[in-house]
């Protein structure tokens, strides 16, 4: 939740631009374009302007967080 109140907070919008969406994840915008070409991009994406919901991108954020926490475990 916490990092959805920051996206928000940062961007002010409910809803990210392609450009955000990846900054906010982390991957640069022709990794973006490329997953996006194969159907593989990470979280859904809104068409015509393509966009993503805050609520999707800080949970695939938070999702990562997990996934390092474990490794860093084991």
């Amino acid at each position: 939740m916490k990092t959805e109140f920051m996206l928000l907070a940062l961007y002010e919008k409910t809803f990210l631009n392609f450009k955000a969406t990846c900054e906010a994840m982390g991957i640069s915008l022709q990794t973006g374009y490329n997953l996006r070409s194969l159907n593989s991009f990470p979280v859904p994406l809104l068409e015509s302007p393509i966009r993503a919901s805050v609520q999707d991108v800080a949970e695939y954020i938070d999702q990562q967080r997990e996934l390092a926490k474990e490794k860093v475990k084991t």
